[in-house]
């Protein structure tokens, strides 16, 4: 039984990181900018989507604003920090939302376990987990800042904006983050 759980999961997380679609073109793209390194992002309280103990259920997803900064990294050209605020919902280890840089680019991003994919004037991968070094966070009782680490790429803000159309993640959240110009 674990293991038909356990692929069942497997095949709903796959079949959502495949609805991810991009509709930008990458080959007419110029790069504005490269930044990579860590930093923290504080988001509204965060929870496993099921909840444990003797009568396990699924926790109400939670939603609100979100705040990013790159505290130990660089990015090129130039010298500058990189900041980015938005909105999310969604669950910790299951979430998607939209925002926008400090340099005025705006993107999209899904996060399935600790990987987010980022899309938009913005493409990148980054890994973000709950901060229990400096602050002691959990999933377990709502995490609110979280390590990120990473790279992301900045695009011409004078291209098309890219989607992220995410659908039904079985029954624990339904996420549809769209970009809509102006982006």
């Amino acid at each position: 039984m674990k293991r038909r759980l356990a692929v069942l999961l497997t095949a709903a997380l796959v079949g959502a990181l495949a609805l991810i679609i991009p509709t930008a073109s990458p080959a007419s793209a110029a790069t504005t900018g490269v930044c990579a390194g860590v930093g923290f992002a504080s988001t509204p309280p965060l929870t496993y989507p099921i909840t444990p103990g003797s009568a396990p259920g699924f926790a109400a997803a939670n939603s609100g604003a979100f705040n990013f900064s790159l505290d130990n990294g660089a990015c090129v050209p130039g010298a500058g920090t990189l900041t980015a605020s938005g909105n999310l919902a969604g669950y910790c280890g299951l979430s998607g939302g939209t925002g926008v840089t400090n340099t005025g680019n705006s993107f999209g991003y899904i996060g399935i376990g600790s990987i987010l994919l980022i899309t938009g004037q913005v493409v990148g991968v980054v890994n973000a987990t709950p901060d229990v070094v400096f602050t002691g966070q959990s999933c377990t009782t709502g995490a609110t800042r979280f390590i990120v680490t990473g790279v992301a790429v900045g695009i011409d803000a004078a291209l098309p904006c890219a989607s992220l159309v995410v659908g039904n993640l079985p029954t624990l959240v339904s996420l549809n983050v769209k970009l809509a110009p102006p982006c």
